[in-house]
């Protein structure tokens, strides 16, 4: 069991967080303390949103303080955490657009809305139209551990699901989704990607390519809520060929965005 060689074979985390949760102590809260974790890793690019950003009304703020935070550190994408609830919704996308930042994150149980309102189908009309990738968080942390009067219900499948349908073009990564949903998801779809941090199985790697295709698998660590070394390890120890394991760490995520 081995792993690419990290001189030929970068690692692009597509699931990453940056600042304080309410009810727990996460390490790495500075991005210098999250990009020396990561880089010792051999992650190079890392897809990065602010947890201060989920829990405001408009998490504008908090993503210009993401953006500010990061932009002295290469390691960091910048992902918006985007709310269609706000007035001003359609505004911000076009501004994102002329950004050159074509990725945004939704998290429907925060914000108390459903994947297949009218308000998110005209998001991903734009986003489609706009050429953006999607990445929908299914969970940040697992139900039986949430803060009880801070509790968000798991996401419905099926309204993924419609959606991805509805857009057929529109590249959808949903993050941190238990391995069944992860499955479903795959196999009921052509345009949703899932990322590795919360699916479990013995060799869970091969036992996702068993049923569903590589091209759809990419690397994602949900650090610093779990640490990045136990996302590697599912990787490094699976029994699948090297150059596959390169699909995964950074070749499916890397296609998609040049594609964008």
């Amino acid at each position: 069991m081995k792993m690419p060689d990290k001189e030929t074979c970068p690692i692009f985390d597509i699931n990453v967080h940056l600042g304080c949760w309410h009810n727990q102590r996460l390490p790495y809260t500075s991005p210098l303390q999250l990009q020396k974790k990561l880089n010792s890793l051999g992650i190079r690019k890392a897809f990065v949103s602010s947890n201060q950003a989920i829990f405001y009304s408009d998490p504008e703020p908090g993503n210009l303080e993401l953006l500010n935070k990061v932009k002295r550190y290469p390691l960091f994408v910048p992902v918006p955490v985007f709310n269609p609830n706000i007035p001003n919704s359609e505004e911000i996308l076009r501004k994102y657009s002329k950004l050159k930042i074509k990725i945004i994150k939704l998290f429907p149980s925060f914000h108390n809305y459903s994947l297949n309102s009218e308000k998110i189908k005209s998001v991903l009309k734009f986003c489609l139209l706009e050429g953006f990738i999607i990445l929908i968080q299914m969970r940040m942390e697992d139900e039986r551990l949430q803060h009880p009067t801070l509790k968000t219900n798991p996401l419905d499948i099926d309204k993924i699901l419609e959606i991805a349908e509805m857009y057929p073009s529109l590249p959808i990564i949903c993050l941190s989704g238990y391995f069944n949903e992860c499955v479903r998801l795959a196999q009921n779809s052509s345009n949703i990607y899932l990322d590795i941090s919360f699916a479990e199985r013995l060799d869970t790697i091969k036992a996702l390519l068993d049923v569903i295709p590589l091209s759809r698998i990419v690397f994602g660590s949900h650090t610093p809520f779990f640490y990045p070394e136990s996302a590697l390890l599912k990787v490094e120890s699976s029994e699948i060929p090297l150059c596959w394991k390169e699909h995964i760490l950074y070749k499916n995520i890397e296609t998609l965005m040049e594609e964008r």
